[in-house]
């Protein structure tokens, strides 16, 4: 029987997990990482995350309702969806979308 060798094993693959591993690939080292939920951890899926997606979209919704005043014109009034809004800053924040820091509430 063989073994695998690792030069690192990552418990968790929250946002620090994901950084390591993410360093630890670019130094050409093989990694393991062993997560026991979903990556990207709690402030992704139930914590911090969330909260400033709701914030990211309500900024963008007020944006849509002053759209008129530039001559801009809309068809919706710019109503804020609760899973849309959650739903696309998890996939953001799991796939690291680097275009987003105005989305993540600019921290």
């Amino acid at each position: 029987m063989t073994t695998d060798r690792h030069d690192l094993v990552i418990v968790g693959m929250g946002s620090a997990g994901l950084a390591a591993a993410e360093f630890a690939a670019s130094l050409e080292l093989r990694v393991a990482a062993v997560e026991r939920a979903r990556i990207g951890g709690a402030a992704v899926w139930s914590g911090s995350a969330p909260s400033k997606a709701l914030v990211a979209a309500g900024r963008l919704a007020h944006t849509v309702r002053r759209a008129g005043s530039f001559g801009v014109v809309t068809d919706e009034p710019g109503l804020v969806g609760w899973g849309e809004a959650t739903l696309e800053f998890k996939t953001r924040a799991v796939m690291g979308d680097g275009d987003d820091a105005q989305d993540r509430g600019n921290d």
